[in-house]
């Protein structure tokens, strides 16, 4: 069961189209290094990098993972290349997006790709909360993006066929904003509100207005 989850969970962010056979895999952000652990099971020689000391080195061990500890500053590799790198939930917190894009286009093998996951504001739950809207997350977010904005980034630093999508409807971003209180009667409304809320998942798939940017882009060979 926890594997068909996993695997579930890994292709959201890694659709089928990204695999290369034994191809290098590289997370940038790696946290405790479960994605990296989860790409490995599915079959990726895969690295991560992070800047945090707290980093779980022993929580998934084995010979084809490796997890470092990098300096946010310090070059990333200088021979290896790969198929793969993830920046998930990064790309906000840099001083310098555009300089990591570029360092990771380097760092990329012909025919490589990108994937990238960030907060969209552009979504549906900026829109309602204006300067509340939880992902401004200052002064931990320096950089904000919306579809097309993170576009643009991506192709001025090189990457082709960039797709995009937005994902994570949360149905309290539109109950909680006129239902604040947490009275039982307020509750109630909130709940009968949330269930048919989730009709909106379509439309807000289909015009980019989730909650988070997933977006993927290809060095081209």
């Amino acid at each position: 069961m926890f594997s068909t989850v996993a695997a579930w969970r890994f292709r959201r962010l890694f659709p089928k189209w990204l695999e290369t056979e034994n191809g290098l895999f590289l997370e940038l952000g790696c946290g405790t290094g479960w994605l990296c652990a989860l790409a490995w099971e599915m079959g990726w020689q895969a690295v991560g990098l992070d800047i945090n000391l707290l980093v779980k080195l022993g929580t998934y061990q084995s010979s084809a993972l490796t997890v470092y500890r990098c300096p946010s500053s310090q070059t990333l590799f200088h021979l290896v290349l790969f198929h793969l790198v993830v920046l998930r939930h990064v790309l906000e917190h840099l001083p310098s997006p555009r300089q990591a894009l570029s360092e990771v286009y380097r760092v990329l093998k012909d025919d490589g790709w990108v994937a990238l996951e960030v907060p969209n504001a552009g979504s549906l739950g900026r829109w309602v909360y204006g300067p509340l809207w939880d992902s401004w997350d200052l002064p931990r977010h320096l950089h904000h993006f919306t579809p097309a904005t993170l576009r643009r980034l991506m192709e001025q630093v090189g990457f082709r066929k960039v797709k995009i999508s937005s994902a994570c409807f949360k149905p309290r971003v539109l109950t909680a904003k006129w239902f604040p209180s947490k009275n039982l009667l307020t509750r109630f409304a909130r709940l009968l509100l949330e269930l048919p809320s989730w009709l909106l998942l379509p439309f807000l798939v289909a015009n980019q207005q989730g909650e988070i940017l997933r977006a993927w882009g290809l060095k081209e060979g």
